[in-house]
């Protein structure tokens, strides 16, 4: 006899529950027996509104369907954020260009997000765009948070699509996309356009580009620019940033009218920034920072791009009386070349490990140019072919920008050339490796005069990428710590275990795993040491 199965009606399926509801209907699929669920009331409406349904709501939006990874729940927002969207789009006139200056880690790069998903959604036709120093950043930090917000929503996953290269969200008939600042932006016509960190934004490249952004005289576009202050030496009216924080705080004042298709908002503290307030944030970072670099990051303060590259304190900590000159090192060495041209130095500096995780310099070099030429064959060539016979040479960095020929016969005669341009990148690199070993006391030096001059006579300035040596008056003579730096860069890469650049280190658990022989003969192909 058949079991009897007791009829259950489709309406039991149904979750009572107005949200619940309204997330079983985004999960119907195309195609579904969509006759057999009831339309929603108005009630049920009302109570979840459809995140396209705010065309005059930006903040309902924004507190209803913008989601934050932290909570995984919609934002709450701060009080300066609520501020700025009043200020923003709950008045008679919106204005057409918003700045918007706050410290790092103070939900600028949130707040920004947030409006773009409202435009996205809300907006007929919607043509947004986010403007970054380069594409990686771009999607890294705005992009990142919309995107991570849509996939969060029930509502918005199933209806907007994402795609990484190039990274871009659709909804119906709108799009969001990152634009880096070296494309060709003829022809379009933005509805919303944020600009992220524009004090980055230095080139005349990147001055054409916002220039051609900001000047969209069709329909109530808005440009959004959110960043913290930049650098003293950028203070002229070529900087976008610098000019609209100049009319900002004339507006401010009372030396210029208002404008209001104009909106300056800069904020200087962490006033109502919980995840901030009552925690040793700020203090450990005070620690850890360069002043100048915690007053423009953690205060939003304009500073000096240049600053001191070490104290002579620490410094003179790394100097021990008793370690002498050319003493032998128990494994291979590193070297470093600094070739100037014939108004500058060339210098050689070679380092060795120190046999407790550091470093130690083994030797050095130094040859003035004075308004000459130098024979790189009488100076760097014999010094170097004289490390060779004293010493095992493991690497040498050189710029092949002036070294060419000499390369070239060094690595006939057996010595491992390797080339290392003195890019931004490659001496921001070098420049943080040096300063961490001197800080922690892991660069052993033996005394003398001149090398501590070189050292203390350095600066750093502060790229987009980070802090690259400089000096800041063409007398000083650095060259012994730019070659230092290129030393502990490649005893770093060979001594250390750290990955070359551009490199990365390959675990076990990706595709070699199993195959222990492929890994040690990657370790060897780097010249690295297991």
């Amino acid at each position: 006899m058949a079991k009897r199965i007791n009829y259950r009606p489709p309406e039991s399926y149904r979750s009572k529950d107005p949200e619940a509801r309204a997330r079983q209907l985004a999960n119907l699929k195309p195609g579904s027996r969509k006759a057999t669920v009831k339309p929603l009331s108005s009630s049920t409406i009302d109570a979840v509104r459809c995140p396209w349904k705010y065309k005059r709501d930006v903040i309902g939006h924004i507190e209803d369907h913008f989601y934050i990874p932290e909570t995984k729940k919609p934002i709450v927002l701060l009080d300066w954020q609520r501020k700025v969207l009043q200020d923003i789009f709950e008045v008679k006139q919106r204005p057409s260009l918003v700045v918007v200056g706050s410290t790092k880690k103070s939900g600028k790069s949130a707040l920004v997000a947030a409006v773009l998903q409202w435009f996205l959604t809300n907006v007929d036709f919607c043509e947004g765009y986010i403007l970054a120093p380069d594409l990686d950043a771009g999607a890294d930090v705005i992009f990142s948070s919309l995107k991570k917000s849509i996939r969060m929503n029930p509502q918005l996953r199933k209806s907007c699509m994402i795609t990484k290269s190039p990274p871009q969200a659709s909804f119906r008939d709108g799009v969001i996309k990152v634009l880096p600042n070296d494309l060709s932006i003829s022809g379009l016509r933005p509805t919303v356009t944020a600009i992220d960190e524009p004090w980055q934004f230095r080139t005349e490249n990147d001055s054409r580009v916002l220039d051609e952004m900001t000047t969209n005289p069709v329909g109530k576009h808005l440009t959004l620019a959110v960043s913290y202050a930049g650098f003293v030496e950028d203070q002229s009216d070529d900087l976008h940033l610098w000019r609209w924080y100049q009319r900002g705080r004339a507006i401010q004042e009372g030396k210029e009218d208002a404008d209001p298709s104009f909106y300056f908002f800069w904020k200087e503290d962490y006033s109502g920034v919980p995840w901030v307030e009552g925690t040793n944030y700020l203090k450990n970072q005070r620690k850890l920072l360069r002043p100048a670099s915690y007053e423009r990051f953690h205060e939003n303060k304009w500073v000096s791009a240049f600053s001191s590259f070490v104290n002579a304190d620490i410094l003179d900590a790394c100097f021990h009386i008793d370690y002498k000159r050319g003493t032998p090192p128990e494994g291979a060495i590193a070297v470093g070349v600094d070739c100037g041209p014939k108004w500058d130095a060339t210098a050689l500096v070679a380092v060795s490990a120190n046999g407790t995780g550091g470093l130690k310099v083994v030797d050095h070099g130094i040859f003035e140019g004075r308004g000459e030429t130098l024979d790189l064959q009488k100076c760097i060539e014999d010094l170097l072919l004289l490390w060779h016979k004293q010493y095992q040479i493991q690497s040498v960095f050189y710029d092949p920008y002036q070294m060419i020929r000499s390369a070239q016969e060094l690595k006939k005669k057996g010595l491992p050339m390797r080339e290392y341009p003195q890019t931004v990148p490659n001496m921001v690199r070098a420049t943080q490796t040096l300063s961490e070993l001197i800080s922690s006391g892991n660069l052993m030096f033996y005394p003398d005069s001149i090398f501590r001059q070189h050292i203390l006579a350095a600066s750093v300035k502060e790229h987009t990428q980070g802090l690259r040596l400089v000096k800041t008056k063409q007398s000083l003579k650095i060259d012994l710590c730019i070659a230092a730096a290129m030393a502990v860069q490649s005893a770093s890469e060979n001594f250390l275990l750290k990955p070359p650049a551009g490199l990365e280190i390959i675990s076990f658990d990706d595709d070699i795993k199993g195959d222990p022989d492929g890994m040690f003969e990657l370790v060897s192909e780097c010249g690295w040491e297991l």
